[in-house]
């Protein structure tokens, strides 16, 4: 038989590519195969023959296989391509098919004896597509980018330049240059919009668009900052997709553009399926005719089809329904009793009652979500759309439509209400953290008072001493809240680490449960650290709680702490650890473990390894990222069943500012000075009022910012200091420094406020440790930050931005 197959092999293995001549040579001698070992020569080689077939290895000595579809792609070259990879690698498959490759080959040890059916079927099948007007390879897709930043810009054509050659991207930066393209007959596939632009947003420009009836393409907007009453607006208006920019969402967007225009496209076949079905002698043969067409196509989409003939109860289920449930072509039965077999228990009557209602009415599409069992045992959430075709009588003949797998969605609006939750109840915390330090600075500037107007040995000092400590520990326990939420004030200081993870004790018993031993080593003459106490208790908890779950039947969780001195020998490239002189907090724990690929992935965001909905892999990535804000290094050593341990190395540094047992200090720093003290709490005003007049100072005294104003107006004397709280009714401390500013420029300012660091910056307070003492506070910290400004001859008065 003569060869009449001409098939372009780059292959660079000379054995492989022996055995794969001498194989063809025998069994398939239809097929003429030509060798060639690098990217290069195969590129020329396709620019100078025609070849029916490209069987392309992955790695090659100049250039990977995908950057040789990558080439393909941008040349006008149309010819069908399998890859050759040396093991299965499914991320790698996908990026192949995605750039236009036809099937693939895993080098297993019998995969020369299918490899020519494997490559008459690619060719018989791109034949038949070149008959229907199509073609194998992966075609451009225009994009219409209504982008006005120059950096967003730069990143996403990089991106898709490197990830997905195949879009053809064109930026205009104003909604007004958009609707003048698209007035204009163009052939745009999508339009990616910012949602906000400079002369509109993104929601008027569809808007409008649609008002002078422009042909919009799908379209996905997009946005630097998630907005739920803008993600509804986008997707009522028919957005194919909403998407905010957060870390790694030009990824997620190279695929929301596929499926976009694959959903698109496949509406469009589809409304041609249900015109022709009308149609009741072809109905048969074209709905065939028309599940070829739409195989792949809605396999691209992840849109499983199905197809109801309710006199036979006979379905056809296309593969990618059959894939989205782990089964291939032949495993499925083609009846309706298999569909109803799989739907949840708990889903089923609900469901078949949608269908028979949808059945008995005149609606002309139906639409139900249910839970749908997988091969695997679990179950997937399903969204089921459909239509009916009826016969001359009136009656349903068959019902046609899709499955869409919307797990994730559903799962992603899951993680999403309780993220909503804990954010509602750190706004909660907040409030009563304002209230509760408030009320504890009352407590305690009344009892530093109290103790100065007593002596040591009058029992009552005791009294007074033990109630100030009691203020002390509900200030910490408040504190300590607020670090649940993230919401304490970050201030970072000089710690021993041997007394954070003891004052964690306690609290973490009670998280680990009464069958996981909590074991603390602290080694002896440790040094001392400097972070933030709430971050670092951030970590500790969160690594104690993943290690929770890590032992479901009981275990051993192990603290322990130790110094070191590294050095550049010992420093190792792979841990990036700087060499210096380290505190070590070792967390081990006695559960599961866990395997070299995870190990390598844990501290990825999204990244997790828990159940579906039981975790939102955020918890391990937030405590890399305080451990590196802390200038420190984290390791992890694991293996499957011999537990996990920790290590986090963070830099020495000199000696504790703050002793770290109660230490009483009644000093009141005197001074002569006016003070005006703006302050919504009447018991806080008259206790600055008796400390600070005390002092020697002349206290001013307002409620309120309006309230500090028409006093200014009417004291003709100098204002040497303002000592304002941020939040009040009518007028906040920043609206009242900021007139201050104007009328009294010499005068100081000085904040307080008993809310968290988010709410003081949403009130126009932003560096807040230059002019700024958090409630609760002690007469003798106000007295001494006083002091500090008013003697400060350096600085220019605060006007608010302090």
């Amino acid at each position: 038989m003569n060869p009449n197959i001409k098939v372009l092999y780059a292959e660079d293995n000379p054995q492989d590519a022996e055995l794969t001549c001498a194989h063809f040579a025998e069994v398939a001698p239809d097929f003429a195969i030509e060798i060639v070992a690098t990217g290069e020569q195969c590129l020329v080689r396709l620019r100078q023959q025609p070849f029916d077939l490209l069987l392309l290895d992955h790695h090659l000595p100049d250039m990977e296989g995908l950057e040789v579809l990558k080439s393909l792609v941008h040349s006008s070259l149309q010819i069908p391509v399998v890859l050759v990879t040396g093991v299965g690698d499914e991320e790698l498959v996908v990026k192949a098919l995605r750039l236009g490759a036809i099937n693939y080959v895993p080098k297993q040890s019998d995969y020369l004896a299918t490899l020519p059916d494997l490559l008459r079927d690619v060719l018989q099948e791109q034949h038949q597509k070149h008959r229907r007007g199509r073609f194998p390879r992966t075609l451009p897709r225009r994009i219409l980018y209504v982008e006005h930043l120059p950096m967003d810009i730069e990143l996403t054509l990089r991106h898709f330049a490197a990830a997905a050659p195949h879009f053809a991207v064109e930026v205009v930066h104003t909604c007004s240059a958009a609707l003048a393209r698209l007035a204009q007959p163009h052939d745009y596939d999508l339009a990616l919009i910012d949602l906000r632009m400079p002369d509109q947003s993104g929601l008027d420009f569809v808007r409008e668009a649609k008002r002078l009836h422009l042909r919009l393409p799908p379209f996905i907007m997009v946005t630097s900052k998630g907005d739920d009453a803008a993600a509804i607006a986008t997707l009522r208006l028919g957005a194919a997709d909403y998407i905010a920019k957060r870390e790694g969402y030009l990824d997620q967007l190279i695929y929301c553009i596929d499926h976009a225009i694959a959903h698109h496209r496949l509406n469009h076949l589809y409304e041609q399926l249900q015109s022709e079905l009308s149609e009741r002698i072809r109905a048969e043969a074209e709905l065939r005719q028309t599940q070829e067409q739409l195989q792949r196509a809605v396999s691209a989409g992840q849109v499983g089809l199905w197809d109801w003939d309710i006199r036979t109860n006979k379905v056809y289920y296309s593969p990618e329904w059959k894939r989205q449930i782990g089964y291939s072509d032949d495993e499925i039965t083609d009846d309706f009793n298999e569909w109803q077999s799989r739907v949840h228990p708990d889903d089923l009557e609900t469901t078949l009652q949608v269908v028979q209602t949808y059945l008995d009415s005149n609606a002309a599409t139906y639409e139900v979500e249910f839970r749908f069992r997988h091969q695997d045992g679990t179950y997937r959430h399903i969204l089921a759309r459909g239509s009916k075709l009826l016969g001359e009588d009136g009656a349903p003949l068959r019902m046609h439509g899709s499955h869409v797998d919307i797990t994730e969605r559903t799962q992603m609006q899951a993680q999403y209400l309780q993220a909503q939750k804990m954010a509602s109840i750190g706004q909660l915390a907040g409030g009563i953290a304002h209230d509760f330090n408030n009320m504890l600075t009352v407590i305690i500037g009344m009892c530093d008072l109290g103790l100065r107007e007593l002596r040591e040995d009058d029992p009552l000092f005791h009294n007074f001493q033990q109630i100030r400590e009691a203020g002390d520990r509900a200030a910490a326990l408040t504190w300590q809240l607020l670090a649940f939420s993230r919401k304490q004030l970050l201030q970072p200081k000089i710690l021993k680490l041997n007394t954070v993870v003891a004052n964690l004790q306690s609290m973490l018993q009670r998280l680990l449960g009464e069958d996981i031993k909590l074991v603390f080593l602290p080694a002896q003459g440790l040094g001392n650290i400097q972070a933030d106490a709430g971050q670092l208790e951030q970590v500790i908890l969160n690594l104690a709680l993943n290690a929770r779950d890590a032992m479901p039947s009981g275990g051993t969780l192990t603290l322990a702490t130790q110094e070191i001195e590294i050095t550049a020998h010992d420093a190792h490239p792979q841990h990036d650890i700087t060499p210096g002189s380290y505190l070590v907090l070792m967390v081990s724990d006695t559960g599961i473990g866990m395997d070299e690929a995870t190990t390598q992935q844990i501290f990825e965001p999204f990244f997790t390894t828990k159940e579906v909905g039981k975790g939102t892999g955020l918890g391990l990535s937030t405590v890399y990222g305080i451990v590196k804000q802390s200038e420190g290094h984290i390791w992890v050593d694991s293996e499957p069943g011999k537990g996990t341990i920790f290590k986090i190395y963070l830099p020495r540094v000199g000696a504790v500012t703050r002793p770290d047992h109660f230490a009483l200090n009644l000093t009141i720093l005197p001074g002569t000075e006016t003070i005006l003290v703006a302050e919504d709490e009447a018991a806080l005003r008259q206790l600055a009022q008796n400390v600070l007049g005390e002092a020697g100072y002349t206290v001013l005294t307002a409620s309120n910012g309006s309230a500090a104003l028409r006093l200014l107006e009417h004291h003709d004397g100098p204002v040497h200091l303002l000592f304002t709280d941020v939040v009040m009714p009518e007028m906040g401390g920043q609206h009242l420094a900021t007139r201050l500013a104007l009328m009294r420029p010499e005068t100081k300012i000085l904040f307080t406020s008993g809310y968290t660091d988010d709410e003081i910056i949403r009130h126009g307070v932003f560096d807040a440790s230059a002019h700024f003492i958090a409630k609760p506070y002690t007469m003798t910290e106000l007295t001494r930050k006083l002091r500090e400004l008013l003697d400060a001859t350096d600085e220019r008065p605060a006007s608010g931005n302090s």
